[in-house]
Formats: structure tokens, sequence, C-alpha cells
């Protein structure tokens, strides 16, 4: 238990979740106009990667909307059917 709770903490998302064939299971696995939602760190290094993720989101969804919370981004993905 001791070292699952480390691992947790962890500020990186681990790169599979963030994988075209991850988000394309997720795509498969929405309702009629459901969304997914990602909240992503939105500071130094963090803004560089989480733009580059809002392309490829912005690519594979119908509508991609983005909120900024704090340090945080929370990207909107919806697949429109």
């Amino acid at each position: 238990r001791r070292l699952r709770a480390m691992q947790m903490r962890s500020w990186k998302t681990p790169k599979k979740f963030k994988s075209l064939k991850f988000i394309n299971k997720l795509k498969g696995l929405l309702n009629k106009n459901g969304v997914v939602i990602y909240n992503n760190l939105f500071y130094k290094k963090h803004k560089k990667e989480a733009k580059e993720f809002v392309k490829l989101l912005d690519q594979e969804f119908n509508k991609v909307y983005l909120k900024r919370v704090a340090s945080n981004l929370l990207i909107y993905a919806e697949m429109v059917k």
C-alpha cells in the first residue's frame, strides 16, 4: 500500500493514457454526445505538453473545450453523434 500511494503522487500522466490507442478506446465507450474530460497541469514545462495533447484531441473529437482552473487545464472532448 505504501508503494502504491507514492506512485499516485506523481505529477506526470502515464503516456499510455494520452496515446491515440487509448483515446480511440475512450471514444468507443462514449454514449451519444458523451464527453471525455482530462485534467492536465498547465504551468511551466507542462504547458507545451498540454498544447500538443489538445492538438491531438482536436483531430480525434468533434468538439474540444478548454477551461483554465488555477494551474490546471480542463480539456473537454466531445464526440457529437
